[in-house]
């Protein structure tokens, strides 16, 4: 019984804290909530470039930074940045231009893509306006991707 008394006052003291915290911190703050890659990702004319595409959810006034990277088993590796949406709370669309003439990854060579299975990885990044030191908030997600021409 005295175990179950000190959780309850320890859960207690948390939700306190969390409020007391949460007063002082003010209403700025900078979040990606969701991001996405889609499936596929379109491989330019020359296959020099592959567009990888999908969704960023971050909060109202945000200014987020975005990057991906590709790595194909056997070919070729690329990174590149995508123009940042604006951030609204609502999922908005990204389109990142990786380009395959970059260092190569180990097990990879830079150059032509080749239509097929390849890795991704995309960044988002977004940061609180002034007044600083508001954190800024990073959210990466990986996926098995096809790049088709």
């Amino acid at each position: 019984m005295k175990a179950f008394h000190s959780a309850r006052l320890l859960r207690r003291a948390a939700t306190l804290a969390a409020i007391a915290t949460a007063g002082v911190a003010g209403t700025a703050s900078a979040a990606v909530s969701q991001l996405t890659i889609d499936p596929v990702a379109q491989l330019s004319p020359g296959q020099l470039h592959a567009y990888l595409t999908g969704t960023v959810t971050c909060d109202p006034g945000d200014s987020v930074s975005i990057s991906g990277q590709v790595v194909q088993s056997k070919g070729a590796s690329g990174f590149g940045f995508g123009a940042g949406p604006t951030c609204d709370g609502t999922p908005q669309p990204y389109t990142i231009d990786v380009g395959g003439g970059g260092f190569p990854f180990p097990g990879t060579t830079s150059g032509v893509f080749k239509p097929g299975k390849a890795s991704a990885q995309v960044t988002a990044s977004v940061c609180a306006p002034f007044p600083f030191p508001d954190p800024c908030s990073t959210m990466s997600k990986d996926a098995m991707i096809r790049l088709a021409k």
